[in-house]
């Protein structure tokens, strides 16, 4: 509870910071469900359960990993023009060299 008390008091400084926080953590979790849909396709080791898409199963898969690279770089890319220093996106910044956030 403390944790969540302390990020959201990051908004009250800057909305730029609040929104990379909440971007970087968009792409997070889309990744944690795109992660095992990939290791499907690529290693193909799963059983399918009686609820299945059949052969449309791996086209739904497919286009679900692309749409998440897609959305990520929609979640990396800045929310205001011009681009000012004072308004640029963390989670671009972070993209550039995670090792700075």
């Amino acid at each position: 509870m403390f944790f969540c008390i302390v990020i959201n008091l990051i908004g009250l400084g800057s909305y730029a910071a609040i929104a990379g926080v909440f971007n970087i953590c968009a792409i997070a979790l889309d990744w944690s469900y795109c992660i095992p849909i990939a290791c499907k396709l690529l290693f193909g080791k799963f059983e399918p359960g009686p609820w299945n898409m059949g052969v449309f199963g791996k086209f739904v898969n497919a286009w679900a990993c692309l749409w998440t690279l897609f959305v990520s770089i929609i979640f990396i890319l800045p929310t205001v023009r011009p681009v000012t220093p004072q308004n640029v996106s963390p989670a671009f910044e972070s993209s550039r060299n995670p090792a700075d956030f």
